[in-house]
C-alpha cells in the first residue's frame, strides 16, 4: 500500500509551553508565512501578535497539536503529489 504512511511520535506539548512568545511566533512564522513575505514584513506581523496574548495562546495550541502537524504533512505531500500528477484534490 503505497498511498498511506505511518508515523510513531513523540510530542511534549510542554515542550511548547517553555518557549518565550517571541520563539513561539518565530516558529510559527518559519512554517506559515507567505513566502514573497520580506522580512521586515515578518518582523512586523511578529511585534503586532505580541500585543495579542489570545493569539499566541492559539498558535502554542496549533504547534503543539498533532493533528495540526499531520495535517500540514498531508497537505504538503498532496501539493507535491498533485504538482507532479497535473491534477487537484487532497489525500
Amino acid at each position: 500500500m503505497s498511498n498511506h504512511l505511518h508515523l510513531a511520535l513523540e510530542f511534549d506539548p510542554a515542550w511548547v509551553e517553555g518557549w518565550s512568545d517571541g520563539e513561539c511566533l518565530d516558529r510559527w512564522l518559519r512554517l506559515y508565512c507567505p513566502a514573497d513575505y520580506s522580512e521586515q514584513q515578518r518582523a512586523n506581523r511578529q511585534t503586532a501578535w505580541l500585543c495579542q496574548p489570545e493569539r499566541i495562546a492559539q498558535i502554542r495550541v496549533r504547534l503543539a497539536s498533532v493533528s495540526e502537524f499531520m495535517k500540514c504533512l498531508n497537505e504538503h505531500i498532496a501539493r507535491m503529489a498533485n504538482q507532479e500528477d497535473g491534477c487537484t484534490g487532497r489525500f
